[in-house]
């Protein structure tokens, strides 16, 4: 459902949504179509969850994007709290998998080392 509604926010067909491509969304006459936003989110919700996931701060959302931070907020510890302590909790897990990340490689590079100093010992 909320890809279908990306696609009826994107009516520049540019694979990207803006604030105000989803406030004419809201806006839409169809109930059925409020009915579900105003179930996902409210709309001070949306404009406040649109600028945390927009990382890049582009103003633009594209549908991976827009799904990924919306399942986050929603499956995180932080869904019935303020935005901010999302946001807190959406830096920290970014932070966590650079962190990670960098593990990754750090046990790479001592494989490395143990391997060739074996070779040579």
């Amino acid at each position: 459902e909320i890809a279908r509604l990306f696609r009826e926010a994107d009516t520049d067909r540019d694979d990207l949504v803006t604030m105000v491509e989803i406030e004419q969304v809201y806006a839409n006459p169809d109930e059925k179509v409020k009915e579900f936003l105003w179930e996902l989110a409210s709309r001070d919700e949306i404009e406040a969850l649109f600028h945390l996931i927009d990382a890049d701060e582009s103003g633009t959302l594209d549908i991976n994007e827009l799904l990924e931070g919306f399942w986050e907020w929603k499956h995180s510890p932080f869904e019935y709290l303020k935005l901010t302590d999302f946001r807190r909790w959406r830096e920290g897990l970014n932070q966590l998998r650079q962190l990670n990340q960098r593990l990754r490689k750090l046990r790479k590079n001592v494989r490395y080392f143990l391997h060739h100093r074996d070779l040579h010992a």
